[in-house]
């Protein structure tokens, strides 16, 4: 998958504040899923009313081993220069020329960092993602 965005966090060594940089990742785990945002209201006798006001499309995801050095401060600067809402291009199927990638923000409180068990100098991150452009 590739993220691209403008570095405004935790700006990492070589790049450059305000810089649109792009990071290729790999996922161990991409899962799509859509979340309606709706209201209902139940009468005394049962009966269900719905309003859809939107349905968001979101991404789970959960890297593969990330390493600490480089890499990991690559994908961190991504996570900072965006978590504030910022908007970003996400590319799930990354490789494919034919799919033009989508306008994305980061999710509030999706985030988290986990230590490879085997190897103490690795991670996988796991985050959440909704398209902006995708909102139906």
């Amino acid at each position: 998958m590739r993220f691209t965005y403008t570095a405004i966090r935790s700006v990492t060594s070589g790049h450059v504040l305000d810089d649109v940089y792009t990071l290729a990742i790999y996922a161990a785990s991409l899962t799509q899923r859509d979340e309606p945002k709706r209201v209902q209201n139940v009468a005394l006798d049962g009966t269900e009313e719905n309003l859809l006001h939107r349905i968001d499309v979101l991404w789970n995801i959960t890297t593969d081993w990330v390493d600490v050095g480089t890499p990991f401060d690559e994908l961190l600067e991504f996570l900072r220069s965006v978590s504030a809402g910022e908007v970003f291009t996400f590319d799930p199927w990354a490789y494919t020329s034919d799919v033009d990638p989508l306008d994305a923000k980061l999710v509030p409180g999706t985030l988290t960092y986990s230590r490879v068990a085997t190897n103490l100098d690795a991670y996988t991150v796991s985050f959440s993602v909704r398209m902006v452009d995708a909102i139906l």
